[in-house]
């Protein structure tokens, strides 16, 4: 899963917005520490298969 945030809305592809972290299938939780308190972050979550293809039409958004 590749996750991505943006301060500005939901970033809607796998370059747009700053790049939080790549993450193996196993991970369940992750702590964003790189924010500044009085930002609001958007996040997007794309998943990936076995072959490295991005579901970029179904992502997990994260306000």
């Amino acid at each position: 899963m590749l996750i991505r945030k943006h301060t500005e809305r939901y970033p809607n592809s796998i370059t747009d917005g700053e790049l939080v972290g790549t993450f193996n299938s196993t991970i369940t939780e992750y702590n964003d520490t790189n924010v500044n308190e009085d930002t609001v972050y958007y996040y997007t979550a794309f998943p990936y298969d076995t072959t490295g293809n991005y579901n970029i039409s179904n992502p997990n958004y994260v306000y």
